[in-house]
C-alpha cells in the first residue's frame, strides 16, 4: 500500500472523506516536489481545485496537512494492534502482520522520498517534525508497547518496559534495510521482507515470550 492509499483509509462519512483525502493525497504530492516550506495552501487549493476556505475546514494549517500525512501512515501499520479480536489472538500472527505491514511500508519510494524530506525540514521547522514523529513513528511505538503491556497482563509476554520493547521491535525491523533504501544501496543476496519480517518477531518473542 502506497502512502496515498493509506491516506484514503479515513472512516469519516464518504462526502467528508472524498474532499479531505484529495486534499491530503495532493500536498503529499506537492510537499514531495517542492518541500514543505515552499509549499503554499493556495498551491495546494490550485492543484486540489477545492477554496483554501476548503482546506482550513478540515486542517487547521499546513503543519496540520503535514501532521495528518504521517497520522495516515501510522494508521496503516498499526491496524493490527487496533482490532479489539486480536487484543486477544494469537501474538506470533499479530506482530508478523505488523511487522510485514511495517517493512513494506518503510521501504516504500514515497515513503521514503516522505522520510528525507522530513529529515531535511526538520533543523528549519522543529516543531513540525516533532509533531511529525508524535502523530507517526512515536503513535505507532505507543499503540505496540500498549499492546504488549495487555499480552504481559494476560501472561503471554514477560515484558517490563514495554514502550522500550516496541523501539527494540521497531529497531529491529528496520536494521539497516531502510538505511540502504534510504541510500539507495543495492542488497543482492539478502533475505526477503517476508523472511525479514518473519525473522524480527521470532527473535522478539524468544527475548519476551513467557
Amino acid at each position: 500500500m502506497s502512502p496515498a492509499q493509506a491516506i484514503s483509509r479515513d472512516q469519516t462519512p464518504r462526502t467528508r472523506t472524498s474532499k479531505r483525502d484529495l486534499i491530503l493525497k495532493t500536498a503529499h504530492d506537492l510537499f514531495l516536489v517542492q518541500g514543505f516550506e515552499k509549499t503554499s495552501i493556495d498551491q495546494i487549493a490550485e492543484a486540489a481545485g477545492v477554496s483554501r476556505q476548503t482546506i482550513y475546514n478540515n486542517f487547521d494549517s499546513k503543519e496540520a496537512l503535514f501532521k495528518a500525512i504521517a497520522g495516515a501512515l501510522a494508521d496503516h501499520v498499526m491496524e493490527p494492534l487496533l482490532n479489539e479480536d486480536l487484543q486477544t489472538g494469537d501474538v506470533d500472527s499479530t506482530l508478523t502482520d505488523l511487522a510485514e505491514r511495517a517493512l513494506a511500508l518503510m521501504v516504500l519510494p514515497s515513503t521514503l522520498a516522505l522520510h528525507r524530506l522530513v529529515v531535511t525540514e526538520a533543523p528549519k521547522f522543529p516543531e513540525v517534525a516533532r509533531q511529525i514523529y508524535r502523530s507517526g513513528a512515536s503513535r505507532a511505538a505507543q499503540a505496540l508497547a500498549t499492546y504488549l503491556a495487555n499480552q504481559s497482563a494476560r501472561g503471554i509476554l514477560a515484558v517490563t518496559d514495554p514502550e522500550l520493547a516496541a523501539e527494540h521491535f521497531f529497531g529491529m525491523l528496520a536494521g539497516h534495510r531502510q538505511y540502504r533504501a534510504l541510500l539507495g544501496v543495492a542488497e543482492p543476496g539478502r533475505p526477503s521482507d517476508g523472511t525479514r519480517a518473519a525473522e524480527t518477531v521470532r527473535a522478539f518473542l524468544r527475548a519476551y515470550r513467557v
